[in-house]
């Protein structure tokens, strides 16, 4: 047997981080990850080791880094990590595997139960090591390092954009350049990309921009960089359509144009007083109704846009209870997903009072995004630390995020049985 030791001095910004939650005990001690088998593909491999409080609050144990790293070596079933504070219960998240460029390659992941840590001792911590599930099918050839904007799926076809380029195919495996707006417009970079509705020889592929929103298609010129000059140059965080309306989102404000094609005049609301950053948190479409979540709360509109009087005429609606924020929202095959600050809740129809249910094993955990498939009763719930998934009202995965997860999670989308993910380090599928 061989141990890997790793001593580390915590940030101060983490013993900042402590103060608020808990008194840290006199000293600190350290623990053992022992494996139960050594782990898979070994050689150039890395042990990177993450630390969360039993209030899953990430506790940073790198001198610059989140997570503790260090190399590890063809029968190494230990890895110890010294210098940390006795206080709190704490779970250990560590995954193994092999450095690339621009990201991390997960052969194996474990998270360990509750345990504490005393002053001046060792506290052993058996995990079992579980094969990367993000790699069945593979992730993407094309874009793993690449630091991806979200994904859409439109017409069987998955869509992705890093900060220059739209890249497109049926699977994450087929993934490849489409267009370059670089290349195409001078002074152009991308900041998301959006699922809107074709107008003219352009597709409901929406790139959004400094400079607005970009239809796509597949012929040269690739993007029309007219369609939203009616409100001037204006950097769009994000945008989308109901019905035949469009609308954006810029950084403490939201637009929009009653009507596509072509679009007629676009009309631009100021809220820098009310919000800050993107005043939509998430919309989702479901028949000729429109479901858009705000930082004011959460509305339907179900005959147009008019976004003078959008907070007005919109019909307000809660789910599980007045004070639990709704962050994320998908509709389908005939259901609304919610993801709130207090777990995943589903509902028929939001406008009915006391309609939802939450779905169990989720409550106390937040989840900001949302996917649902459109062909069956299967969702994807993501939280800070955790992807859940989901059929009907049972939970039925739940996977960490340092499982495979690309970095940051972007984007989440199925094709058909496929969950498709993009994050700030590629693109990988479920």
């Amino acid at each position: 047997m061989k141990r890997v030791k790793m001593a580390l001095a915590l940030l101060a910004s983490a013993l900042l981080l402590f103060s608020c939650y808990w008194t840290p005990q006199t000293g600190s001690g350290e623990f053992s990850i022992k494996f139960a088998g050594a782990p898979k593909g070994v050689g150039d491999s890395y042990a990177r080791v993450y630390l969360l409080t039993e209030g899953s609050v990430l506790v940073p144990i790198g001198q610059d880094t989140d997570y503790a790293e260090a190399k590890i070596s063809a029968g190494d079933t230990e890895v110890t990590v010294k210098g940390i504070p006795a206080g709190p219960r704490y779970k250990v998240l560590v995954s193994t595997g092999t450095q690339q460029a621009g990201w991390f390659e997960v052969a194996q992941y474990a998270e360990s139960g509750l345990f504490e840590v005393s002053p001046g001792e060792t506290q052993d911590v058996a995990v079992t090591l579980l094969d990367n599930p993000f790699y069945t099918p593979p992730a993407s050839p094309t874009l793993m390092g690449k630091s991806l904007k979200g994904t859409i799926i439109s017409g069987g076809q998955i869509y992705t954009v890093d900060a220059q380029k739209l890249y497109g195919g049926a699977d994450v495996n087929s993934m490849a350049v489409l267009a370059d707006v670089s290349t195409e417009l001078s002074g152009y970079s991308i900041n998301s990309v959006s699922k809107g509705i074709a107008a003219g020889t352009y597709s409901d592929v929406w790139v959004n921009s400094n400079r607005g929103i970009l239809p796509y298609r597949s012929a040269s010129p690739h993007f029309n960089n007219s369609f939203s000059f009616g409100e001037g140059v204006v950097p769009v965080l994000s945008s989308g359509a109901y019905l035949t309306y469009a609308f954006y989102q810029r950084d403490g404000g939201l637009g929009g144009s009653n009507g596509i094609n072509p679009p007629a005049s676009w009309m631009d609301v100021d809220l820098s007083d009310v919000v800050s950053g993107q005043p939509v948190r998430d919309m989702a479409i479901a028949g000729d109704g429109g479901y858009f979540l705000t930082k004011i709360g959460a509305f339907s509109i179900s005959s147009t846009i008019d976004l003078d009087d959008i907070f007005v005429n919109g019909a307000f609606f809660t789910v599980g209870g007045s004070n639990n924020p709704i962050l994320a929202i998908d509709y389908g095959n005939g259901v609304f997903t919610f993801g709130t600050g207090n777990g995943v809740w589903r509902d028929s129809d939001p406008g009915l009072p006391q309609d939802e249910s939450q779905v169990i094993g989720t409550d106390g955990f937040s989840f900001h995004m949302i996917a649902s498939r459109s062909d069956a009763d299967q969702w994807a719930a993501l939280s800070p630390y955790y992807l859940f998934i989901g059929s009907g009202s049972t939970v039925t995965d739940i996977f960490p995020f340092n499982a495979g997860l690309p970095g940051t999670v972007t984007g989440m989308i199925w094709n058909g049985g496929t969950l498709v993910i993009s994050g700030t380090e590629g693109m990988v599928a479920y």
